[in-house]
């Protein structure tokens, strides 16, 4: 089997930002996968994902924020094209 090559741009990220309790991992993952980012929270509620992918769930999140009333959240890890 071949080793996975991952290349800079679409580098995994941990962000503890994001992270959730053990015992909210099931319904974050589900929530995630409903908003069309997979399953990026780890058994230990730590959210892993891509650059681009974290900034997807971002964007779909804020946009049930918004539904809600609520301000967005911003990710001050961001970088050059994320909503700051």
């Amino acid at each position: 089997m071949g080793k996975r090559v991952q290349f800079a741009k679409n580098k995994e990220d941990i962000s503890r930002s994001l992270k959730v309790h053990p015992s909210q991992l099931a319904e974050a993952n589900e929530v995630a996968a409903k908003m069309g980012c997979g399953e990026p929270f780890r058994k230990d509620g730590m959210f892993i994902a891509s650059r681009s992918e974290k900034k997807r769930y971002m964007k779909e999140l804020n946009k049930r924020r918004a539904d809600l009333g609520q301000p967005p959240l911003v990710n001050f890890d961001g970088g050059y094209g994320d909503a700051t």
